[in-house]
């Protein structure tokens, strides 16, 4: 069985729980089911605070122009990456290409910058 609690609700079952089993020191297969069933809390409660969020790093994305041209902007995702580029150029008359978005390699950026040598 799978509850949903708040941190204070599975801290009252944990209290409620210890109180219960120094009520039945001595008391055999009670005082060990509910120390197993303290245990286990302990144990989630010890994974859900041990995880790690996953962290993703920003990268350089390639995007051309309507017009003609090309530029790059970094975010982590593709869709932040137009969103970042449609809020910079807003107020510009260079429209971003939705479509043309990718990741920016070391080769493509090498054709990229050849047109300005």
């Amino acid at each position: 069985m799978n509850l949903k609690l708040t941190t204070a609700e599975v801290q009252i079952v944990k209290n409620a729980l210890a109180d219960y089993q120094a009520s039945l020191v001595g008391k055999g297969t009670q005082y060990d089911m509910i120390a197993s069933i303290y245990d286990t809390i302990t144990d989630n409660e010890n994974k859900a605070a041990s995880k790690t969020p996953r962290i993703m790093e920003n990268k350089q994305w390639m995007f051309n122009f309507m017009t003609g041209g090309w530029n790059t902007v970094f975010a982590k995702t593709k869709r932040g990456a137009i969103a970042q580029a449609l809020r910079e150029y807003k107020k510009s008359t260079l429209i971003p290409n939705t479509k043309t978005f990718c990741l920016a390699t070391e080769p493509r950026l090498k054709v990229a910058m050849s047109s300005f040598y």
